[in-house]
C-alpha cells in the first residue's frame, strides 16, 4: 500500500523554492524511506480572501487558475506531488458567501480540500452549536460543493480545550461528518500531551464519549519534522503522515 506523505506549507512560501519541481524535491527530501505518495498542503486563503494576498510569491494561490495550474503541474511531475490546499475557515457570516465559494473553487480544481479548523479571534467565529453549524455553515457548504467530485479533509488540535471552545464534541462531530477525513496536530516536541500515542487516543475517546466511532482515515497524525522518525514506523502512520511544516519544526 502506498501511503500519503504530506508536508504542509507555512503561511508564505519560502523564496528558496522558484518552482514546484524545487518544493517536490524539497517534500522527498524529508520523505522516510519506503514507498510514498508525496503531496504538498499550501495555504489556499481565508474568508475567501486568496493567499496571495499575503505572500508575494509567484507560487502563492491568487484564485482558481493558479490552483488548477499547480495542480496539473504536480501531477506532470516524477515523482508526482499531489497539491491540496487548504483553507483556514472562519464561519464570520459576512465572509461566509465568500468562504464557500473559495472551498468549491479549490475543490473543483484539486478535488481535495483541507479545512483548517481552529478557535480563537483570528479563526474560527462561526456557530459553535451543532445544530445551528449544521444549519448554517455545513448544509449552505455542501449545496456549493454538489456535482463537485472532492474530497473534503478536516485539520484540527486535539485538545479538549479546543474542543470545548468550538462546541464540544458534539459540534467537532458535525465537523467530522461532514468531511471525509481528518488529520490532528500532533507537536509533541511542543508539549507531551500532543504526542501522537496520547493525542489520538483521547480524541477516540471524546467521540467514543457521545458515541461516535469513525474509521482510521480520519486519525492521521500531523508531526513536527523533528518527529517523523519517531513515527514513521508505527501502527499511527499506516495510512498517512503529515508535517508541520516544509521548512522547519513549529
Amino acid at each position: 500500500m502506498t501511503r500519503r506523505f504530506a508536508a504542509w506549507n507555512g503561511t508564505t512560501i519560502h523564496p528558496a523554492y522558484q518552482s514546484l519541481a524545487n518544493i517536490r524535491d524539497a517534500v522527498q527530501a524529508i520523505a522516510p524511506a519506503g514507498s510514498w505518495g508525496l503531496a504538498w498542503y499550501p495555504k489556499a486563503g481565508e474568508g475567501g480572501t486568496w493567499q496571495s494576498a499575503w505572500d508575494g510569491h509567484p507560487l502563492a494561490i491568487d484564485g482558481p487558475d493558479k490552483l488548477r495550474a499547480l495542480v496539473r503541474e504536480g501531477r506532470r511531475l516524477r515523482p508526482r506531488l499531489n497539491v491540496v490546499p487548504y483553507v483556514v475557515v472562519r464561519g464570520r457570516a459576512d465572509w461566509n458567501e465568500a468562504e464557500w465559494e473559495q472551498i468549491a473553487a479549490c475543490a473543483r480544481e484539486a478535488g481535495e480540500v483541507v479545512l483548517n479548523l481552529e478557535p480563537g479571534s483570528a479563526y474560527w467565529a462561526g456557530p459553535t452549536d451543532a445544530a445551528e453549524l449544521t444549519a448554517e455553515y455545513i448544509l449552505p457548504l455542501k449545496a456549493r460543493l454538489a456535482g463537485i467530485k472532492a474530497k473534503l479533509r478536516l485539520a484540527a488540535i486535539p485538545r479538549a480545550w479546543v474542543f470545548d471552545a468550538l462546541g464540544g464534541a458534539a459540534t467537532m462531530v458535525a465537523w467530522l461528518y461532514a468531511c471525509d477525513s481528518a488529520s490532528w496536530e500532533c507537536y509533541g516536541m511542543v508539549a507531551d500531551d500532543l504526542l501522537v500515542d496520547r493525542a489520538i487516543p483521547r480524541v477516540r475517546a471524546m467521540l467514543a464519549a457521545v458515541g461516535v466511532q469513525l474509521p482510521a482515515r480520519y486519525y492521521s497524525p500531523i508531526v513536527q519534522r523533528g518527529e517523523i522518525g519517531t513515527w514513521v514506523g508505527t501502527p499511527w502512520a499506516r495510512y498517512s503522515l503529515e508535517v508541520w511544516h516544509l521548512d522547519g519544526d513549529i
